[in-house]
């Protein structure tokens, strides 16, 4: 895990996937793209804005699991024909 300095002290940067860069400096998540160290252009989700972000997840989720459900109803159907 790669260290960055966020109001002076030394805080972890995890990185996601897909050049994603999740730093929390105590109250905020931090966004940062292809780069720990990059801050230009980085977002700031404040709690709410956390909380909004994980149930559009989990809907997401919902929404795929509900897709591969119906795909696999399908695949049977068409098989037993």
């Amino acid at each position: 895990m790669d260290l960055v300095e966020i109001n002076g002290e030394k805080v972890p940067a995890t990185y996601l996937g897909d050049a994603v860069y999740a730093i929390y400096d105590g109250y905020n998540c931090i966004l940062r793209l292809n780069d720990h160290r990059n801050e230009e252009g980085q977002i700031y989700l404040e709690p709410s804005a956390v909380n909004n972000l994980n149930s559009f997840i989990l809907q997401c989720n919902e929404l795929r699991n509900l897709r591969n459900e119906r795909e696999e109803s399908e695949n049977l159907a068409s098989s037993n024909e």
